[in-house]
């Protein structure tokens, strides 16, 4: 059987279809992988800011002492006020940026609800509540804000 010259070019074409579809494959695979390593690298990322936070706060005697006098009820006055105030600004940064990695798919949403959840706590304390809906509540982008807000929402209907 002799091939003509358009047979060996179909075989060609064929041939090169199928190549292309396993690199289009291949690539599609490698992607993910990058893609998961990145949310991997991520996660870890900011796992580790927020225990280096948490091991931060939990050795400075004064700044435990805030928090149990606002976990008390007591409203903080002057110069404890305004420590307090700028300890939850860095903190709101940072949580404002995991909802941004998770708003752009590199945070999973059970890991985002957990940060979530801690933040509304520390919130719906009322003097930081005070705080948050007088000042800090602008400072930060209308998606977190809305997405803080519904969640402290959630946590007073479950309250009542």
């Amino acid at each position: 059987m002799t091939l003509s010259i358009n047979d060996l070019g179909a075989i060609g074409g064929f041939v090169g279809g199928v190549g292309v579809a396993i690199s289009l494959l291949y690539l599609a695979r490698q992607i993910q992988q990058a893609n998961q390593s990145n949310i991997a690298a991520t996660t870890h990322a900011v796992s580790s800011f927020f225990a280096g936070l948490l091991v931060q706060i939990g050795e400075n005697r004064y700044v435990c002492e805030l928090l149990l006098r606002l976990g008390r009820g007591e409203t903080l006055e002057g110069a404890d006020q305004l420590q307090f105030v700028f300890i939850l600004r860095g903190q709101l940064v940072a949580f404002e940026n995991y909802y941004n990695q998770y708003a752009l798919g590199f945070m999973d949403r059970s890991g985002w609800e957990a940060r979530r959840g801690i933040v509304v706590e520390i919130i719906a304390i009322p003097s930081v509540r005070a705080i948050w809906d007088h000042s800090l509540s602008r400072e930060h982008h209308p998606a977190f804000v809305q997405e803080l807000r519904l969640a402290l929402h959630q946590r007073d209907q479950a309250a009542v």
